[in-house]
């Protein structure tokens, strides 16, 4: 292990969180995305450039299947104000999206250039969110 990987090892992630709770008030979040992408309301609204009606259906099984996979591990589908930090589970989605994307990379030369362009998009988000986290702790602190 490298110098610089040794001085930041931890147990835990700073981003663990617990299991979420059911919150009998909240949206079902997966519901919304699987409303909001449909055929008509990207065409109407330019949601989505260039989207064939195939790929779109196949995004949206996808998300079907994500959905009832929350159910399944958690019991409860994804809802805000669901006891956790949702900036903190986005970021560590993205930092696995980024690993995720070198393995592809790696596996798929082909794809090196999308991936690399995926891995820099991925990290300005990024950037915005820990920005916007951390003015939040600092108003915060100030209060």
């Amino acid at each position: 292990m490298t110098e610089e990987l040794k001085s930041i090892k931890q147990v835990t992630s700073s981003l663990d969180q617990p299991n979420p709770i059911h919150n009998p008030n909240g949206d079902d979040i997966w519901s919304r995305l699987i409303s909001r992408y449909n055929f008509e309301t990207i065409y109407k609204t330019d949601l989505c450039r260039n989207v064939r009606l195939g790929l779109l259906h196949k995004v949206k099984t996808l998300m079907v299947e994500r959905r009832q996979l929350g159910i399944d591990r958690y019991g409860t589908v994804l809802q805000a104000f669901n006891d956790r930090n949702a900036i903190d589970d986005l970021l560590a989605e993205q930092l696995d999206s980024l690993a995720y994307s070198e393995q592809v990379s790696l596996e798929h030369p082909e794809l090196s250039k999308v991936m690399l362009s995926w891995q820099k998009n991925t990290i300005n988000q990024m950037q915005k969110l820990i920005a916007f986290k951390e003015s939040k702790n600092a108003s915060k602190t100030e209060q």
